[in-house]
């Protein structure tokens, strides 16, 4: 780590403290950081960004007022490659100190992710179909809530991203969620 605060007047003041959160600003930055080296392609998902905790001798020798590095650990997802990648990105530096798959990991549902899966699910002739059934007439007072499924697949699903599906009755519609929200989230 450098000895300076994180680039980025207010972020920087903020930051009192090396295992103080990642702010909105240095969240921003660190996804900039990122998306500017030429590794992340346009499809690609950035699924967390949070703090690159510092080594504990560092954090143990911190003083009030002395200058510290940030930086930020992040995960993003592949969804054509149906891959994970791991980076850690100095923002104080502000550059890419490490990038690499992570063969076999399955990175989280995404926000954007999860408005399309709900949206898919609701319009499914099948779906419907079974809500019918039990004498649900409204799609939209049924929660659809994805999960992910892990690596508990077979050979014939490979190459896939899949999840698994909890529904939930309510006795109101529920608000669906907006995809041009999710996709402002970055996801």
């Amino acid at each position: 780590m450098t000895s300076q605060h994180a680039v980025g007047g207010a972020s920087a003041d903020r930051a009192r403290h090396p295992l103080d959160p990642l702010d909105a600003g240095e969240i921003r930055q660190a996804v900039s950081i990122l998306a500017g080296d030429g590794r992340v392609t346009a499809p690609m998902r950035f699924v967390s960004v949070g703090l690159r905790e510092p080594a504990k001798d560092e954090v143990a020798s911190f003083r009030p007022g002395q200058a510290f590095g940030r930086e930020a650990f992040i995960v993003v997802l592949d969804p054509r490659e149906h891959r994970t990648y791991e980076a850690v990105v100095s923002i104080t530096a502000r550059s890419v100190l490490s990038w690499r798959p992570v063969p076999g990991a399955r990175a989280p549902i995404t926000l954007g992710e999860n408005a399309e899966f709900e949206r898919l699910v609701r319009a499914d002739p099948r779906f419907r179909a079974g809500l019918r059934r039990r004498g649900i007439h409204n799609p939209d007072q049924v929660v659809v809530e994805p999960w992910g499924i892990g690596t508990f697949t077979g050979e014939e699903d490979a190459g896939r991203r899949l999840f698994w599906t909890l529904t939930f009755y309510r006795a109101s519609p529920v608000r669906q969620a907006d995809p041009r929200a999710a996709r402002s989230c970055g996801s």
